[in-house]
């Protein structure tokens, strides 16, 4: 298989589905870009040009794309980020926030934001 050239192995791994089967978790791509270095060439555009991150995720992310790794930063087209705030209690649903609960999520998303551009 790893003297099929670059062109046919792409061609292959974007029929690879993402994970092993619906309601599984595991990831398929990532395990075979592991494999080899010209496997991980041809799967690591696939896996880095779309992501959906949470500011939870931030440290993980930026180790994916920072020192040794910082190659894949070319290869990420589109990054959707989501800000999780702590949740409420079915109580708290319908109350109005109070300042102290107002206060927390406005340091949780400036935070993130801030952690996200790689201020910290």
């Amino acid at each position: 298989m790893e003297s099929l050239p670059f062109e046919i192995l792409t061609e292959i791994a974007s029929h690879l589905p993402k994970n092993l089967s619906d309601g599984d978790s595991r990831l398929v791509r990532p395990n075979i870009a592991a494999t080899s270095r010209k496997w991980q060439s041809v799967i690591e555009p696939l896996i880095f040009s779309t992501l959906d991150i949470s500011n939870t995720e931030l440290p993980k992310f930026a180790s994916a794309f920072s020192g040794s790794q910082s190659q894949r930063r070319a290869l990420l087209k589109s990054l959707k980020f989501k800000i999780i705030l702590p949740t409420y209690t079915k109580e708290a649903y319908c109350v109005f926030e109070i300042n102290e609960d107002r206060a927390t999520n406005n340091f949780i998303a400036s935070n993130a934001v801030y952690v996200s551009h790689g201020s910290r």
